[in-house]
Order: C-alpha cells, then structure tokens, then sequence
C-alpha cells in the first residue's frame, strides 16, 4: 500500500535527512519570530531546491 502511495507522490521533501521539527526552527529563527509556520510556508520551506553548484548542462546556468 505505501508503495502505491509513494509512487502517486509528484513533489517530493528535499530536506533530506533534516527532521520538519529543525526546518520549523529554522524558519523561525531566520525570521526572528516565535509564531510556527503555516502548512503552505512549511511546504515551500521543505520542496524548494537548493542551488549549491550549477550541474552541467542545467539551462538556468546562462
């Protein structure tokens, strides 16, 4: 079952093995607030890409 459910999956967590606990914090922390974030922040704070070197070939290296 879980492996159906796995495979329906399109955008997937890119937080790798960091816990939604320490992106929470994270996020709260970088902006110097106490409130939690919401469902949507938490979200785009987890899927967005992160951009350490650009891969060859990679059409957004112009």
């Amino acid at each position: 079952m879980n492996r159906l459910v796995g495979k329906k999956k399109n955008i997937m967590p890119t937080t790798g093995p960091k816990s939604f606990a320490r992106v929470r914090e994270e996020w709260k922390k970088q902006r110097k607030t106490t409130r939690n974030p919401t469902l949507a922040e938490m979200f785009i704070a987890t899927r967005k890409e992160k951009r350490t070197k650009p891969k060859p070939g990679d059409p957004r290296e112009r």
